[in-house]
């Protein structure tokens, strides 16, 4: 098998299409497998999503699932709490620069 491999398949109206089998079996895709579609100008790219790249965290092999979601949650709330001190408490400090946010906070939904 060369290194390109190329069929077609229809979209549904709902959006959704089949890998081929050929692909997935060239991909290891099973069902449950998640995949990773990127665009760059005309072409379409997808791979087999490795757990560490669905979660956007790069951790050591071995790290369980729950493991992954905890690091993810603790993230998560450091960022926020970075947001809110940086953006909406009382001792924030708004440079010329900064004016054009209207003082509002990027996680509402305003």
């Amino acid at each position: 098998m060369s290194d390109t491999e190329s069929e077609i398949t229809r979209v549904s109206t709902d959006g959704r299409t089949t890998i081929p089998r050929g692909i997935r079996e060239r991909l290891g895709v099973e069902p449950g497998d998640r995949v990773r579609w990127s665009v760059d100008g005309g072409a379409v790219t997808v791979e087999k999503a490795t757990p560490a790249s669905t979660h956007g965290i790069l951790l050591a092999d071995g790290v369980t699932d729950e493991e992954r979601r905890e690091v993810a949650e603790e993230l998560g709330e450091y960022v926020r709490e970075k947001r809110r001190g940086e953006w909406g408490g009382e001792s924030t400090r708004v440079n010329a620069a900064d004016t054009s946010r209207s003082g509002s906070d990027p996680d509402s939904s305003e």
